[in-house]
């Protein structure tokens, strides 16, 4: 069973009522779309906090809310589960996870091997409207953290990210986007948590370096695959540590490795030397 760490602060389990009196009602225009919309509501509640870990989920208070039947909300409630972001046992009402570092070891290793990969088709297509759509996207960030906004950094983050992986096609950064948002979750653990120590990290100076790298096309993109697959080992082995010290991240360190690999030649040499290999084959 997996080890679950609660980074946020212990405060007893509370109810999801104080949490819900800002949501707004749902608009939904389909009500064949109903569960589908109440899942995105709740999932973003449960992702940027609004719904912090170990909050207990009573389906009257969120069909209130949300304004929405119960019927739509118990198939939601369920999608969520399987998604791994809320407890559901029988006879209890459910309840948001607390920090599980083996989701956490999960999103994160995923993510170096599909960003990587993604950004080694991206690097050579990008332009310089581009580049500049990300320096816009990183001077943002530096400004939301001034300011202590993480909802603005959260936005230009994501924005910066998107740049880096937007060749590799829609389904494959809508793969890497879904993770993303998982992953803020535990960032936004860590920032709930202590909120000093967080913005007093320099995240600006490795997006930075990401940046210089990927523009600088040096060596077929290879140094900015491999900028990119260390600040995700970076960002995940620094909250790891601060929940679970004694934890060895191998699915971290095993990504990392298999990301520097292959970042070892020119993406398109590579993609060159598959589609050959492939033909002498046939």
């Amino acid at each position: 069973m997996a080890k679950v760490t609660n980074l946020a602060p212990r405060p007893p389990r509370a109810r999801a009522g104080n949490q819900l009196a800002g949501v707004k009602p749902l608009k939904i225009s389909d009500r064949r779309q109903s569960r589908v919309a109440v899942h995105a509501r709740l999932r973003q509640l449960i992702l940027d906090g609004t719904l912090p870990p170990g909050s207990v989920l009573s389906q009257l208070r969120l069909s209130r809310a949300l304004g929405v039947s119960r019927t739509p909300l118990r198939e939601a409630l369920r999608m969520l589960e399987e998604e791994g972001l809320i407890d559901a046992e029988p006879n209890q009402r459910p309840r948001v996870k607390g920090f599980d570092s083996s989701d956490l070891e999960f999103v994160y290793s995923t993510r170096i091997l599909l960003e990587s990969f993604a950004a080694a088709l991206t690097i050579p297509t990008l332009m310089p409207e581009d580049i500049r759509t990300a320096e816009e996207a990183l001077s943002s960030m530096r400004s939301a953290t001034q300011h202590e906004d993480f909802a603005e950094w959260r936005r230009a983050h994501r924005e910066f990210h998107r740049v880096l992986v937007s060749g590799a096609g829609d389904q494959h950064v809508e793969q890497i986007e879904d993770l993303a948002e998982r992953a803020e979750r535990y960032l936004r653990f860590y920032q709930l948590r202590d909120t000093r120590s967080w913005w007093s990290r320099n995240t600006a100076a490795e997006h930075r370096e990401m940046l210089d790298a990927v523009a600088g096309g040096h060596k077929g993109g290879r140094d900015g695959v491999a900028a990119i697959g260390r600040h995700l080992a970076r960002t995940a082995l620094w909250v790891i540590a601060e929940a679970e010290p004694e934890r060895d991240p191998l699915p971290i360190r095993l990504a990392l490795q298999m990301a520097l690999s292959a970042a070892t030649g020119d993406s398109r040499t590579v993609l060159k030397r598959s589609a050959a290999d492939a033909s002498s084959t046939e």
